[in-house]
């Protein structure tokens, strides 16, 4: 093991920890001054093109203390252990990558989702108002609800049925190091071995497992998708061992496969 990793002053978890204090101080200076606005400077959304920053800060910022705690909680329970068999770089690397991605799976297949239940809601809504709209509107709101990830995203916002879609906080990352802890160790490799799933079988079990364990942690407001690819992400790094240092960088392996 490497001294990079091995000192509390060189820790990433530490390190990552004050990037959540840093980021969410910025959060409340800028909200002081520019009011609820603020958030848009930190969220990610669907504008990511215009603001490419939001997929670093959208990461390291959060909604609120309890949001930020919660958070803080879990990286220091996964993130300790991991961290000592892994060089500080990669630990970084890894925690803001997955971050951006599952925040971006939140966003955009989050929001398709989103978009297709209001479609749903535009049909049942114009069926149930025939006599009104007449059997044109009708099929044109059924049509709305089989296309509503196209449509309905698009139509929703606008009668106020749902908002843009915009994420923030680490949860996402968090989630991947913690299904890196659960997969990247000898005694998960055994059991895998024993049950000779081949690697397709292997990743149908991780998305069973990050859908029953987002569906169970699920809670209004929750990001669900971001969560789900998160640890989904993480359970795949896991056995694939992605944290596992070169040579060059601490010369030490992570327990894995």
């Amino acid at each position: 093991m490497s001294d990079e990793s091995s000192g509390p002053t060189t820790s990433p978890t530490v390190e990552t920890l004050g990037l959540f204090v840093a980021t969410f101080a910025l959060q409340v200076l800028l909200l002081s001054v520019l009011g609820p606005a603020a958030l848009g400077l930190f969220a990610l959304g669907p504008d990511v093109v215009i603001q490419p920053w939001t997929l670093v800060t959208s990461v390291y910022a959060h909604a609120g203390p309890g949001h930020l705690l919660s958070n803080a909680i879990v990286l220091m329970l996964v993130g300790f252990p991991l961290e000592r068999s892994t060089s500080r770089v990669r630990f970084h690397t890894y925690f803001l990558v997955t971050g951006a991605l599952a925040g971006l799976a939140e966003v955009f297949v989050g929001g398709i989702a989103l978009g297709i239940v209001a479609g749903v809601g535009l049909a049942v809504y114009q069926l149930l108002n025939t006599i009104t709209f007449g059997l044109f509107g009708a099929l044109v709101g059924l049509l709305n609800g089989l296309t509503g990830g196209l449509i309905g995203s698009v139509v929703a916002p606008i009668l106020g049925i749902a908002g843009i879609k915009q994420v923030i906080g680490a949860s996402g990352a968090v989630f991947a190091l913690l299904g890196y802890a659960v997969s990247g160790n000898r005694l998960t490799g055994g059991v895998l071995s024993r049950l000779g799933l081949g690697a397709t079988g292997q990743i149908v079990v991780f998305a069973v497992l990050a859908l029953v364990v987002t569906i169970l942690t699920g809670s209004p407001g929750v990001a669900l998708v971001g969560h789900f690819a998160g640890l989904f992400m993480g359970l795949i790094a896991g056995r694939l061992g992605v944290l596992d240092p070169d040579e060059a960088d601490t010369g030490g392996r992570i327990d894995a496969r």
